[in-house]
């Protein structure tokens, strides 16, 4: 993983919990927070680094859960694109959320581009026999360690920019006993946030 992405965390246990609650994560984790503080969005860290974040700040926080702090994540994420010039480069992949998430995989690219350790996921989406629902599967060489990483980043993007609200409804997991090569959901349009 690269920097940005231990930004992000950062900044959104910072708002859950506070500074000292964040240093007592970075504690549990063994990770020193001066560290994580210097990280640039393009300093590669380990996976293992994130991932003992993560589950320290889920021992040090009960009250919320894996998918909780991934959907607050998801605003910091969209923050950070915002604050770093990618917005207007990903507005161009789509007037829809349909549209955008599928080409996704167009930004991945570019990023593997910049980033030569990254491991690109891929995103691929397909039309539902429903009105305002879809079918989003994904795919990652990590397995379906982020897949709350993902719903909280396509919550955020829906809301920012579609000014809609949708719910994830999972139909398979990536790795699951059925032998799935991704994880699927059913992308459900809610009422408009806006």
């Amino acid at each position: 993983m690269y920097g940005w992405i231990h930004n992000c965390l950062k900044e959104a246990t910072l708002n859950l919990c506070g500074e000292e609650k964040w240093n007592e994560i970075c504690i549990k984790a063994g990770v020193v927070d001066e560290k994580v503080s210097k990280h640039n969005k393009t300093t590669y860290i380990g996976d293992d680094e994130h991932f003992a974040l993560v589950e320290a700040a889920l021992e040090v926080m009960p009250h919320i859960s894996e998918q909780d702090l991934y959907d607050i994540y998801g605003h910091y994420f969209i923050t950070y694109v915002q604050k770093n010039g990618y917005e207007s480069y990903l507005l161009t992949f789509g007037d829809t959320l349909f549209e955008l998430l599928n080409n996704m995989n167009r930004l991945h690219a570019h990023f593997a581009c910049l980033m030569d350790k990254m491991k690109v996921p891929s995103i691929h989406c397909e039309e539902s026999d429903e009105d305002h629902t879809f079918i989003l599967h994904y795919s990652s060489p990590r397995g379906d360690r982020l897949t709350s990483l993902l719903v909280g980043m396509v919550k955020s993007v829906a809301r920012t920019y579609f000014s809609t609200e949708v719910s994830m409804k999972e139909l398979a997991r990536q790795g699951d006993a059925l032998g799935s090569l991704s994880t699927v959901w059913k992308v459900i349009g809610l009422l408009s946030c806006g």
